[in-house]
């Protein structure tokens, strides 16, 4: 799934999956979610009411850009640029009633690359992080990461930054190869985005069709940050590009798990989601997570925007701040990513003996602390540094 570029426009599903029916009310005791499919595991919300918790109402999504067109279809309701979606009833009523999609959800899932779009776009509020005492737990550079101004750029508290998203699920990029070839070849096996440039592996590789993943990654095998702003800083990167693009096969962000399939590529740039699955199917597959550093996203919690309301206390806040804390839960963290194939961000920072040892002897899930030290979330870009890296992105394609 390519993660942080814009899909073609889709209808969004008349039906979505949900643990409780069609619960459409803003009952206090129930907590409205839409989430990516997949990404969260469906015990949970049972579990979550059973130590005490709410009644989870959640619907899932295919895809992040559905869930992003519904956040823009809210934001229109809140401001009455468009009313809600009736029913063929009155009241809620399953399959008659009004449509999930009516009601503005009390969390929806987005990804990093959309938060920033989300932000600008005025489609989210702040999170209360007083009431999500896991948010203290968490690797500081992913705090610095989710705090926001309301341009969604990075801004410390001082300079109007907020918090605009809790983490639940993180995901990386990783090198997905074929055992098999490189063993009855005799090949070293790959460790690192160098390997990308091996002459060995000449037109058998396949890239992410992204500029952020492929200059980024070209830039840690230069020893430099995914976020340098600056490209004209790194004399030598137009000249490393050129050779990575002449060692490609082709470039795709969906498409390159067939040729993997059929031969016809033996190494390629891939999520570690899509890398987990397609391991669980086929033997010959292997991947390893790079030890110089990778790229990191997040699946991530946010508040919708809603009418505006009162000073009052909303006592919601305290029932969606136990239930992001509760993903955030450390005592459930391996079994969280073992049910998700994504890493919790609790298990990042507490990986103890308790471990499973399916989980420690996962490269995916658990590369390590160095590798996960060296690896960065991408940041917010400045027009400038955007038009720098289509620049640099266009002159190695067309090389």
């Amino acid at each position: 799934m390519d993660r942080r570029t814009f899909l073609k426009a889709i209808t969004l599903p008349a039906l979505a999956l949900s643990t409780t029916g069609c619960q459409q009310t803003q009952d206090d005791n129930v907590l409205n979610l839409i989430a990516l499919r997949g990404s969260i595991p469906l015990q949970l919300p049972k579990q979550f009411k059973q130590d005490g918790g709410a009644t989870i109402d959640l619907r899932q999504s295919r895809q992040l850009q559905d869930i992003f067109q519904q956040l823009q279809q809210w934001k229109r309701q809140s401001t009455g640029e468009v009313t809600a979606p009736k029913g063929i009833v009155s009241f809620p009523a399953p399959l008659i009633g009004p449509p999930a999609e009516a009601t503005i959800a009390d969390l929806a899932t987005t990804g990093d690359y959309w938060l920033t779009l989300a932000i600008r776009q005025q489609l989210l509020q702040p999170m209360d992080i007083e009431k999500i005492p896991a948010w203290k737990t968490l690797d500081p550079k992913l705090k610095t990461f989710l705090t926001r101004n309301d341009r969604g750029e990075l801004a410390n508290s001082s300079d109007g930054g907020q918090v605009w998203a809790i983490p639940y699920r993180l995901n990386s990029t990783v090198l997905l190869y074929r055992k098999d070839i490189f063993t009855d070849r005799t090949l070293p096996i790959p460790t690192d985005w160098a390997d990308l440039w091996r002459s060995d592996l000449k037109g058998r590789i396949s890239l992410l069709d992204q500029p952020r993943e492929v200059i980024g990654l070209t830039l840690k095998k230069l020893g430099q940050s995914y976020n340098t702003q600056d490209l004209a800083t790194i004399p030598e990167l137009s000249t490393t590009l050129a050779q990575l693009h002449h060692n490609a096969k082709f470039y795709s962000s969906t498409h390159y798990l067939q040729p993997l399939t059929l031969d016809q590529t033996w190494l390629a740039m891939a999520s570690s989601t899509d890398a987990l699955r397609v391991m669980r199917q086929n033997p010959k597959m292997a991947a390893v997570y790079p030890k110089s550093g990778s790229a990191l996203n997040a699946d991530l919690w946010v508040q919708p925007a809603q009418p505006k309301k009162s000073d009052v206390s909303d006592p919601r806040t305290a029932t969606i701040g136990a239930w992001c804390d509760y993903t955030l839960n450390a005592d459930r963290a391996a079994q969280f990513s073992l049910l998700t194939q994504g890493m919790s961000p609790s298990l990042a920072q507490n990986q103890n003996d308790r471990t499973p040892a399916e989980l420690k002897s996962n490269p995916v899930l658990m590369p390590g602390a160095s590798a996960l030290n060296k690896s960065e979330f991408l940041q917010p870009q400045t027009e400038k540094t955007i038009q720098q890296w289509r620049s640099a992105w266009e002159t190695m394609r067309n090389d």
